[in-house]
């Protein structure tokens, strides 16, 4: 966020667990590399069956905002669970 300014966001479960995290906000883009033109083999590729059809220069029509929290403190079973 502009001016330093942070966002905290925060979840507080029945059980006792929580956790609190940063809010922050980016620019996302579904598919393959979209900061360089496509490229096999060393060839410059517009279309194939294996390529991404999407042109690096249109990308930005692709993007969407991905809101997503950065933890900073988790307690409860949140410490001692193990991932699926």
């Amino acid at each position: 966020m502009s001016g330093g300014k942070k966002c905290k966001i925060s979840m507080s479960y029945a059980e006792g667990s929580s956790w609190t995290a940063y809010e922050s906000m980016d620019l996302c883009y579904a598919g393959g590399p979209h900061d360089q033109a496509l490229q096999v083999n060393g060839a410059m590729v517009a279309t194939g069956p294996n390529v991404d059809h999407i042109d690096p220069v249109e990308a930005p029509q692709f993007a969407f905002e991905l809101a997503f929290g950065c933890q900073i403190s988790i307690t409860g079973l949140f410490i001692t669970q193990l991932a699926d």
